[in-house]
């Protein structure tokens, strides 16, 4: 069986959010790990969830949910 994409990934995003949110409202608290293209999934849980969400930790993460972000190397 094949499942189709979301054509919206702002719906996307609330979708696995509000999956995330739910799943930790029946396990309790927790360190979230995300990878890849579910980077930003573990920051939007973690402000859905702030007293359930110990840490986020986001290995090679597509980047965190910011606008006009600049990016400065090492000084």
């Amino acid at each position: 069986m094949r499942y189709p994409s979301l054509t919206s990934f702002p719906r996307q995003q609330e979708l696995n959010r509000d999956a995330g949110a739910a799943l930790l409202d029946r396990i309790g608290p927790a360190i979230l790990l995300t990878h890849s293209q579910s980077g930003t999934f573990g920051w939007l849980v973690a402000d859905a969830r702030p007293n359930l969400v110990k840490g986020v930790v986001a290995m090679e993460p597509s980047g965190p949910p910011v606008y006009d972000s600049v990016q400065k190397g090492a000084p």
